[in-house]
């Protein structure tokens, strides 16, 4: 599993902070790595991690 944590997403580009993201491109990463990944809330996914370790 891995985990992609952001510090922080802008309501708009700041000039001063442009390697953070904003809405627009949090969405458009979001959207690209939905094709080739499950994206799941952190919560579900620990609780999926859980089951599978218990499984085995």
């Amino acid at each position: 599993m891995a985990v992609l944590y952001f510090h922080r997403v802008l309501d708009k580009a700041d000039p001063f902070c442009p390697d953070d993201l904003d809405v627009a491109g949090f969405e458009q990463l979001i959207a690209a790595l939905s094709k080739h990944f499950t994206i799941y809330p952190l919560s579900k996914a620990l609780a999926l991690q859980k089951r599978v370790s218990y499984l085995n």
